[in-house]
């Protein structure tokens, strides 16, 4: 689900833009040096990197709802979509409570031609089908979908979120 040259693993830092991840006196140079040495013996090829902003988001229990749909795709109006995303997000709040709900954009390396991403958490695959299906049985839903402007698709994969801190 989502690998790329049969990758397994990802890391994923998130951080308020301009501030840094980690106060500079926070971690000895030499044991930063020492950790990602080490790291090395855990990887056999590191793949792709993207980089981007987070324009909306919702935090969730990641415990209860580990596993994570994204999709990978271009938006023709970044605010249009954004106003519409945040809308269906708090319309259908009941739906989305305990759940991560983010968009955000690529702006370094987009993934087959992708600009943005939406990520939903959930208990698992069948939990994010049942989801999907009750949704989509709404007009209120599609109407708002539709409100989002043009939305091109250009894949969807799965994640479950092993560890966060």
């Amino acid at each position: 689900n989502g690998r790329t040259h049969g990758m397994t693993h990802r890391i994923v830092f998130m951080y308020t833009l301009g501030v840094d991840m980690v106060d500079e006196d926070a971690i000895d140079p030499n044991k930063n040096e020492v950790f990602w040495s080490k790291m090395q013996n855990y990887v056999e090829e590191w793949g792709s990197g993207y980089s981007g902003r987070i324009l909306s988001w919702q935090e969730g229990d990641t415990e209860a709802n580990p596993d994570v749909h994204i999709w990978d795709i271009k938006v023709a109006n970044q605010n249009q979509f954004k106003e519409g995303h945040d809308k269906i997000i708090s319309e259908f709040a009941e739906d989305f409570a305990g759940r991560v709900a983010g968009f955000g954009t690529y702006d370094i390396n987009h993934p087959n031609g992708a600009t943005h991403w939406v990520g939903i958490s959930g208990e698992g695959t069948h939990d994010h089908v049942m989801l999907l299906d009750k949704l989509q049985s709404q007009s209120e839903f599609i109407k708002m979908l539709a409100e989002r402007g043009q939305v091109e698709n250009v894949r969807d994969y799965m994640i479950k979120n092993l560890k966060q801190y």
